[in-house]
């Protein structure tokens, strides 16, 4: 696996990938020509916008102002397509969509991994750790892990038809990716939720995510403090270094050597308060400094980069409006609502969250309040109707 940090060039990948996204803004305006009733623009959805203006503005610092110019061209495409789905209420439709296209990707990528394994091996090595980490159509393990985690807890949010296996496969590659925080993150989620759709009390559900946590830090205590001489851990150590590699220690120290970046990111954050250099803009400052990535590697630095720090603090405005609105609109949906919102939080601390896969997290902070509303308001009008509320009889609800 090799890097290619500065991206000057997107490949075809990536012409691949804006086409999909263009093709999905033009059938939901499609979709939305009958729409005699609009919905009106929510703060989540005002605030992202005014993000994406600053991280325009901020493009004139950037390397390649063409680059960033296209990644917010991109960012407005995936804001108004969230708003179409929201107004056409087709939620659930279009995320089940993501969902099934997403295990249709990760099969796909399997079976040619089965196929020709030579030419598309299922697992490679990494250049810079040396670790053996996933490898599905040469996408970043990072992002298909991730983005893996997050479809997983989307399932339980929006009727999702999905099966067990499914959700299996999604966890399986989430570990495989080789992302230690974003896995203890789910794993916690996952036995949240379990408990609270088993009817446990909340007492048990902190007990479960607590024991789990502390399960996952022993291990990689042990795994700081080289405890290999144990006999007991060896076989899992020997499996942890297979896909982590066997420098733990001194990756678990330097936080996998993210210290560095963080550092010259907020160094450059303190001369670009109003407008920073634009989306992907500061890639080459800060290979001037680290040489294996171009990005901040935390959502929130890599925002405060795209838009200046007052950009990055719009960012998490609409984030705590995201949260507030879904939360007071859904009461049957609380564990996983945080669920997913701890793990955005904790995958955006080594991560850029925001802008990968395609800003898929700003595109769910838009959709989520507005269809959450749409169901609370639709189990309102079935209950004035002296039937039965569909938020009382939706399925998963706890």
């Amino acid at each position: 696996m090799v890097r290619d940090p500065l991206a000057n060039s997107t490949g075809l990948q990536g012409i691949i990938e804006v086409g999909i996204i263009i093709s999905a803004c033009l059938l939901m305006l499609v979709e939305n020509r009958g729409t005699r009733t609009h919905l009106k623009p929510h703060l989540p959805l005002i605030l992202m916008l005014l993000y994406g203006l600053l991280a325009v503005g901020s493009s004139v610092s950037s390397f390649n102002p063409t680059l960033s110019l296209a990644k917010a061209f991109v960012f407005f495409v995936v804001l108004l397509i969230s708003y179409a789905v929201a107004n056409h209420s087709c939620a659930p439709k279009f995320i089940q969509g993501v969902y099934a296209g997403h295990i249709i990707a990760i099969v796909a990528g399997i079976s040619l991994s089965l196929v020709a394994p030579l030419s598309h091996p299922l697992l490679v090595i990494d250049d810079y750790t040396g670790r053996t980490r996933l490898a599905l159509f040469e996408t970043p393990p990072n992002l298909v892990g991730e983005t893996s985690g997050m479809l997983f807890l989307l399932a339980y949010i929006f009727p999702v038809r999905t099966r067990w296996y499914w959700q299996l496969l999604l966890f399986a590659v989430n570990i495989l990716a080789g992302e230690k925080t974003a896995t203890i993150a789910l794993i916690v989620s996952a036995a949240m939720i379990c408990l609270a759709k088993n009817g446990r009390g909340t007492r048990n559900s902190l007990i479960i995510a607590s024991s789990t946590t502390a399960g996952c830090l022993a291990i990689l205590v042990s795994l700081w403090e080289r405890a290999w001489h144990y006999s007991f851990l060896a076989w899992m150590i020997r499996l942890m270094h297979s896909v982590y590699g066997d420098d733990v220690h001194d990756t678990l120290s330097t936080i996998d050597g993210r210290m560095d970046i963080w550092k010259e990111a907020v160094s450059l954050d303190r001369n670009h308060i109003l407008l920073g250099f634009g989306f992907s803009g500061a890639r080459d400052r800060l290979m001037d400094s680290v040489s294996w990535s171009g990005h901040a590697h935390n959502g929130i630095l890599e925002a405060s980069l795209s838009a200046g720090v007052f950009g990055a603090s719009l960012l998490i405005l609409a984030w705590c409006c995201s949260f507030i609105e879904s939360f007071s609109d859904s009461p049957h949906l609380k564990t996983p609502l945080i669920c997913l919102h701890v793990y955005i939080l904790t995958i955006s601390l080594i991560g850029p969250t925001f802008d990968e896969p395609s800003y898929f997290v700003p595109f769910i902070f838009v959709l989520l309040p507005y269809w959450l509303n749409e169901q609370l308001q639709s189990g309102r009008r079935l209950a004035l109707n002296n039937r039965p509320a569909l938020l009382a009889a939706a399925k998963g609800a706890y």
